[in-house]
């Protein structure tokens, strides 16, 4: 049979057909007549500014045509708006009803428009038309993507576009960025065509950070440098990966701005910080100021203009005090693909206000763990906010005394744990509110609301670690798939690390200390907290047998704050226990006394405070049963007072050769700088492994041993070992009893 093909398996195509002819033997004879020529809609031409026009005149408005054939079109009929207003009222409308010229005046200039124009003609036809543009001014302030600090904290504040090493000294070209402190970029692949130290004519540059020529439009500046060094091109950064970062110092002018980035047209997120440390050191202060998003990309838009935002979605106006300052921007997802950045001009009857940069769980956050952490980050914004103004309520219940407050240079943070759990499936409202120390008697009020999950346990009993469903700044691992490129193996040890089946497992190592360290991004190397579920297979009883978990570790000589699994005698705790140590310095208190199993899961916590103690133990530890019978103790079990620790969170391996292997199967890492995460269930509760058990019969002069479970046989002629396996003994094994005694054991 013949016919009209629909869609597929839900995918969306809409069309029409207004003429269908079929020609085959034994149909009837027909005459074919020809189909009526279908009516066409009106048509919009000659459209000015044309799409995507970033510096167009605002006096000049916006102009087109509209035709059409055979119908009329009427001035009523055709309708603007712009940014969501209907401004069709203020169309002027000229020409005959076939040919329509119209004009819409009255644009304000630095402002960014998405506009829309719907045509209707008398029969009912219609045409539409979807575009943006911009009426930013040419001499804004722009800053390009590419020209980020380099050489500790150097820049540029007028800098010469050239494509020749120290050829001018002014430039970017030459000028490489110090990883930490200028620039951190994880992911080294990617183009790299700009900001070279030595041969210009080199494959790649020596900038780890990738740069790509722009597919974006020239700005004059380019235009006429190309006239006189075709090597010269604008360039925009590439390859970004979420955790990324650039700083970029400059003299900024002085006046109430917004920040907008011209970037490609595909879905990303970062975020706008204000360095407040000494940007030429490592380890910089940052303060959050809004950020750029993009949820879908339109079509036919390649790059396109995206305002400095607010976690309500609304415009930010920041105060400059035109001064010397370093911004610096963080990729949050993949996709980030930005030409240039521009400070506009806010309106003047805009003035800059304390705002809110920052909050978690963030609006309409849905799925939120029933105990979240409310986090809330006021930006004082040039002027400075009353703490005793400050107010939280929680569900319309107010609980400013029971929220910790911290002071950030040009800002405050606030953090509320709710005591008590919140009523799961429901909304829950959070209001902020606060007033200036001085100026205009007016309280900023913003409120939020968020949804919180279930979850439900997994089986009956099941107890999960008190994050799971809620936003924090981390990273987690449940180790399917190939392993995470940001995993570094540290230490003499080397790379004793496997994963396979959704679970990393780990051999013991030679050499000390030994850990894997979760590199993959820039975040606080002295304020880290880390949560991993581990199963210990083998374990030996000297000291040097050790497993588990690590913060603060230096990536250079892999020494750091370490939780172990521990089978010693010490400092009044006997065998089996989970121990603190300070890596070739001291182990910490008394070991938490808990009989640990082989083979069976734990959870392990261990979180530094700051590096630095400052007012009493900055290193907190707590061990519980991961097999869903056991709940999260409330207090930590372990606290010690510990000095000068910085470095990476990850998994501690054994050292010089002690027996340790153990796998891991979930892993989260929380610390301020990396990507803002939902932390998701690990799942499944895993199962302990069978503890396989033998059976003794005596039979004349032998020994029947007899097992149910798929293990090995061992024998020793002591305890102590060796031990032997048996790989032919299969259940059940005979034993002729003669000469000295032995030993057996099964292993799996």
């Amino acid at each position: 049979m013949a016919g009209l093909t629909a869609g597929s398996l839900s995918a969306e195509a809409t069309f029409e057909c207004d003429y269908f002819l079929l020609k085959a033997e034994g149909l009837p004879e027909i005459t074919v007549e020809p189909p009526a020529i279908p009516p066409k809609p009106p048509v919009i031409s000659n459209l000015k500014p044309a799409e995507n026009v970033p510096f167009a005149p605002a006096d000049q408005g916006i102009t087109f045509t509209v035709t059409s054939e055979a119908n009329k079109v009427h001035q009523e009929d055709i309708q603007v708006t712009l940014n969501g207003e209907d401004r069709s009222g203020d169309l002027e409308v000229t020409g005959s009803s076939g040919n329509r010229d119209v004009r819409l005046t009255g644009l304000m200039q630095n402002q960014s428009f998405k506009a829309k124009i719907v045509v209707q003609d008398s029969q009912g036809l219609m045409s539409s038309k979807r575009f943006r543009f911009a009426t930013f001014n040419r001499e804004n302030f722009i800053f390009e993507a590419e020209d980020f600090n380099f050489g500790d904290g150097k820049f540029i504040d007028d800098p010469v576009l050239s494509a020749k090493l120290g050829g001018e000294p002014n430039s970017y070209f030459d000028k490489i960025g110090v990883p930490k402190v200028d620039e951190f970029d994880i992911n080294k692949s990617g183009d790299h065509f700009y900001r070279f130290s030595s041969d210009p004519n080199a494959l790649e540059s020596d900038e780890a950070v990738g740069t790509s020529p722009t597919g974006d439009f020239l700005r004059q500046k380019f235009r006429e440098a190309k006239e006189k060094d075709s090597n010269i091109d604008d360039f925009d950064v590439t390859a970004v990966v979420a955790g990324e970062w650039l700083n970029y110092t400059r003299t900024y002018p002085e006046g109430n701005f917004q920040v907008f980035v011209r970037a490609m047209s595909q879905p990303f997120q970062a975020r706008l910080d204000l360095v407040t440390s000494d940007p030429t050191q490592p380890e910089q202060q940052t303060l959050p100021v809004g950020k750029f998003r993009l949820e879908e990309s339109p079509n036919g838009n390649p790059y396109q203009f995206l305002p400095l935002t607010d976690p309500f979605g609304n415009e930010v106006v920041l105060d400059f005090p035109g001064e010397v300052r370093t911004l610096r921007v963080t990729a949050l997802s993949s996709g980030f693909r930005p030409n240039f950045y521009t400070l506009v001009p806010a309106d003047p009857d805009t003035a800059a206000q304390p705002y809110l940069s920052t909050v978690k769980p963030t609006p309409g956050a849905k799925s939120v763990t029933r105990r979240p952490t409310i986090k809330a980050v006021l930006v004082e914004n040039g002027t400075e906010i009353a703490q005793e103004s400050l107010k939280i309520t929680l569900n319309g219940d107010e609980l400013t005394s029971e929220a910790d407050l911290s002071d950030l240079t040009a800002g405050i943070e606030m953090l509320l744990s709710p005591k008590q759990l919140l009523k799961a499936e429901a909304a829950h409202k959070v209001v902020v509110s606060f007033a200036r120390e001085s100026g205009p008697d007016q309280r900023v009020r913003r409120q939020w609301e968020f949804m919180t999950g279930n979850f439900p346990s997994l089986a009956k009993g099941d107890k999960q670690p008190s994050e799971i469903g809620s936003q924090v700044n981390g990273f987690q691992d449940d180790f399917k798939g190939t392993r995470d490129t940001g995993w570094v193996p540290r230490g003499p040890g080397g790379d004793v690390y496997t994963q396979e089946g959704g679970r990393l497992k780990v051999e013991s190592a030679n050499g000390n200390p030994n850990h894997l360290l979760y590199e993959g991004s820039e975040y606080n190397q002295s304020k880290q907290e880390i949560l991993a579920r581990i199963r210990v297979n083998e374990f030996g009883t000297t000291d040097l047998a050790r497993a588990g978990v690590g913060v603060g570790v230096s990536s250079s000589n892999s020494q750091g704050i370490n939780l172990f699994f521990r089978d010693f005698d010490q400092d009044g705790v006997e065998g089996r226990q989970f121990k603190l140590l300070d890596d070739n310095r001291a182990w910490g208190p008394p070991g938490v006394d808990i009989d640990w199993k082989n083979d069976s899961w734990y959870w392990l916590r261990l979180r530094q405070d700051n590096s630095t103690p400052s007012d009493g133990n900055n290193i907190h530890a707590k061990v519980w049963r991961a097999n869903g019978t056991e709940a999260e103790p409330e207090e930590w079990e372990m606290n010690w007072s510990r000095e000068g620790r910085t470095g990476f969170a990850g998994i501690t391996a054994s050292s010089n050769g002690g027996l340790a292997n153990f796998e891991v199967d979930y892993v989260l890492i929380k610390a301020e700088g990396l990507p803002e995460i939902t932390v998701e269930s690990p799942l499944v509760m895993p199962s302990d492994k069978a503890q396989p058990t033998v059976q003794i019969q005596r039979e004349d002069d032998k020994v029947i041993l007899t097992w149910s479970t798929d293990a090995t046989l061992q024998s020793a002629i002591s305890l102590e070992g060796p031990w032997q396996n048996l790989p032919d003994a299969t259940s059940p094994h005979r034993v002729t009893i003669k000469g000295s005694q032995k030993y057996f054991r099964l292993v799996q």
